[in-house]
C-alpha cells in the first residue's frame, strides 16, 4: 500500500506526515512500515504501508500507485509570511511579492495534482495540525479503520513531542523528513 503526504508548502505537511507514519507504526509495528521523504524513497518496497513525504513529483509512479493521498493547507496570508521566512533565513534571499505570487499559485497547482486524485483522502488544516493533533491521530486512524484508544493517542503525541529536528552539519533526517530549518517561526 503506497500512502502519499503531499501537503502545501509551509502548511504543516511534514507533522502530517509523522502523524500518519506514527500512527501506522504504533498499530503495525516498523517492520511493517516504510517512511521517507522523496529524496530518500526507494520505489517498490516490500513492507505492507509504504509511506512517502513530497510536495510534487514529475516521477509519475507516486501518482499512478498512490492508495492514499493526504495533504495540508495554511491560510494563505500565513503561509506567504511563513515563505518570506524560510526563504531569507535558509537561502538569505528576500522574495518579492510578484515571485511569492508566481510561488503561491505553483504551490496550489501541485495541491490541485494531488487533491483531484481518485485515492484523495482528506486535507488537514494547519491550525488543526498544530493545535488538535488528537483529532488528527482520530481522523487518520479511521480513514485506516484503526480501533484508536486515548492511551494510543497519548503515545503518538509524545513520540511527535519527541522528534528532533537535524543539526545544520546533518540536514535532514530521512525518515522523519524533519530538516535543520523545520522551525522558522522564533527566527526573525
Amino acid at each position: 500500500m503506497l500512502i502519499v503526504c503531499a501537503g502545501r508548502s509551509r502548511s504543516g505537511s511534514t507533522l502530517m506526515y509523522n502523524l500518519v507514519r506514527l500512527t501506522l507504526i504504533e498499530f503495525f509495528g516498523k517492520n511493517n512500515v516504510y517512511a521517507r521523504g522523496v529524496k530518500f524513497y526507494k520505489k517498490k518496497h516490500e513492507c505492507k504501508y509504504n509511506i512517502i513525504k513530497l510536495h510534487d513529483s514529475n516521477d509519475k509512479y507516486f501518482e499512478k500507485n498512490a492508495d492514499y493521498i493526504f495533504s495540508t493547507h495554511r491560510d494563505e496570508s500565513n503561509q506567504r509570511k511563513s515563505i518570506i521566512r524560510f526563504r531569507r533565513i535558509i537561502k538569505n534571499y528576500v522574495v518579492c511579492n510578484e515571485d511569492l505570487n508566481e510561488f503561491i499559485k505553483y504551490d496550489y497547482s501541485r495541491y490541485k495534482k494531488w487533491s483531484s486524485h481518485k485515492n484523495f483522502v482528506k486535507t488537514f488544516e494547519y491550525n488543526l495540525l498544530v493545535n488538535s493533533k488528537e483529532e488528527v491521530i482520530k481522523e487518520i486512524s479511521n480513514v485506516f479503520n484503526l480501533n484508536i484508544t486515548s492511551k494510543i493517542v497519548d503515545i503518538i503525541i509524545k513520540k511527535i513531542n519527541n522528534l528532533e529536528m537535524p543539526s545544520r552539519k546533518i540536514g535532514a533526517n530521512p525518515e522523519t523528513c524533519l530538516t535543520w530549518h523545520h522551525k522558522t517561526g522564533g527566527i526573525k
